[in-house]
């Protein structure tokens, strides 16, 4: 690094702090911190806002762990995440808030999902976990998307016609709580929990006993919640004599401490 680094600070906080401890309050200690000659190893560093070849530090605040890490110069673009575009996502699709379908090709590499197996998202938004899904397994029999938004389920089965899959993808409209009327029993499913301000908390008891309703006894369920909320999982796995928790995965997820839950069909 250069002599006196140029940096901005970008400072994303949740959970309660006391009233003084903003994201701007933050933002301020990190770039004290680093400003003073006698804390830096590195020396003097410098404040540049508006420099697109300035250091990024991004801190993240949630409850009572801080997290801080470096985006370094050149940028290709200011996103935190590199995008993920898909010829059959239409553009109009990618300005709502969805599952990235990088993200989603990795969550269905989780469920190990095998030809011939059927595949349930009942949080299925856009469709996009059960699209990748046929797109990662060939010969999968079927991947059902379902979502409680009419609008999202009509999206969902547009993106399942651009990709040509329209056969095996299907999207259904309904409510991921009450699953009695889904079809088959399915060999596995992707319940990607719905958290954050922009979504309702679902109750978690009473949709892992929905989804063991239509999962095959052996089955497999991948449910990925916060670090914050899973202990809401791990509490009812633990009370429902339908489950076994075969194991648990932590990730980064855009800023966000989750886990994924791996669950069995006993």
């Amino acid at each position: 690094l250069p002599a006196a680094p140029r940096f901005r600070v970008a400072t994303e906080r949740g959970g309660k702090h006391a009233a003084a401890v903003t994201s701007m309050a933050v933002s301020a200690a990190v770039a004290d911190a680093l400003v003073d000659p006698l804390a830096s190893p590195c020396g003097h560093w410098v404040v540049d806002l508006k420099s697109p070849d300035s250091i990024t530090v991004v801190v993240a605040l949630a409850h009572e762990a801080l997290l801080v890490g470096f985006m370094l110069p050149p940028f290709a673009s200011n996103r935190a995440l590199p995008p993920s575009p898909r010829a059959w996502l239409p553009a109009s699709s990618r300005q709502r808030p969805h599952m990235s379908p990088c993200r989603a090709a990795c969550l269905v590499r989780l469920c190990r999902l095998r030809p011939g197996e059927r595949f349930l998202d009942p949080c299925g938004g856009l469709g996009i976990i059960a699209i990748e899904a046929v797109l990662a397994v060939s010969g999968l029999e079927a991947a059902v998307s379902i979502d409680i938004d009419p609008e999202a389920t009509a999206l969902a089965e547009h993106h399942a016609e651009l990709t040509g899959l329209a056969g095996v993808v299907r999207a259904v409209s309904g409510d991921a709580l009450a699953l009695d009327g889904a079809g088959d029993d399915y060999d596995c499913v992707c319940v990607d929990l719905p958290y954050g301000s922009q979504h309702p908390r679902l109750n978690v008891a009473k949709l892992l006993k929905s989804v063991a309703g239509v999962l095959r006894p052996g089955g497999r369920a991948l449910f990925v919640d916060s670090v914050q909320n899973g202990a809401a999982v791990r509490h009812s796995v633990a009370h429902q004599e339908a489950w076994a928790l075969v194991a648990e995965r932590y990730f980064d997820m855009a800023g966000i401490e989750a886990v994924a839950f791996e669950l069995r069909r006993v």
